[in-house]
């Protein structure tokens, strides 16, 4: 999607890179909305041989620290508020996409203008779709809160791939969710290192999930 951007091909090639190099987990996450049914409760994923696996959100309760409610949570809620729209998924992913607060950005103040650009877009064609501004104004405060929690999933991913073991995973279950949904490579083994981890976030989970409040709002 990003080479189709042409917002995305004016900004400086290093920012390019740095977007995709430490944005990919997020956009990788929020891309697997395409198959996640939450009628069903699980994700069917065409895989390399042909066949389609079917995964249900509750291999997840094999998880530690209850990321299963966390992960429940979040599918279920936005795949009710993205409601399967193409336009609406896309923008979101432009809006994770540009994020300013990456690091070592070389122009960050013309990214935080093409994010901003995206979250306009995206208000106007949901004033579009449902022609009240109190309707629009809800959808878009709750899906802008669920493209932020992205990150905090990303992070939960990366914890549990670093610190589970296969002992916890006795079908493969997780090991498919964290390489499929949360995107890390299916050769790096559990229990190995994995860089990138930010050790402020983890803190700030504390190996807790946060439930939302009325407003689909996480308490934190």
């Amino acid at each position: 999607m990003c080479k189709s951007l042409t917002s995305f091909a004016r900004i400086e090639e290093t920012d390019r890179i740095l977007l995709i190099k430490h944005g990919f987990l997020d956009l990788k996450l929020i891309r697997s909305l395409k198959y996640y049914d939450y009628k069903q409760g699980g994700w069917a994923m065409n895989m390399e041989d042909g066949n389609t696996k079917v995964v249900s959100i509750e291999s997840t309760k094999l998880l530690p620290n209850n990321a299963y409610i966390f992960y429940r949570q979040f599918f279920n809620d936005i795949s009710q508020e993205w409601e399967s729209d193409p336009i609406i998924l896309d923008l979101l992913t432009a809006i994770i996409l540009f994020n300013p607060d990456r690091p070592k950005l070389v122009n960050s103040t013309m990214i935080k203008f093409q994010q901003h650009k995206y979250m306009y877009l995206l208000q106007r064609y949901l004033l579009m779709r449902y022609k009240y501004h109190d309707m629009m104004r809800s959808k878009f405060t709750k899906l802008i809160q669920y493209a932020t929690d992205v990150a905090i999933l990303t992070q939960i991913n990366q914890h549990i791939f670093k610190n589970v073991g296969p002992q916890h995973d006795p079908g493969n279950h997780v090991h498919f969710i964290i390489t499929h949904v949360g995107g890390h490579k299916g050769h790096q083994p559990f229990g190995q290192p994995v860089i990138g981890v930010n050790p402020i976030l983890l803190t700030r989970i504390g190996g807790q999930v946060w439930p939302r409040n009325g407003n689909g709002v996480l308490n934190k």
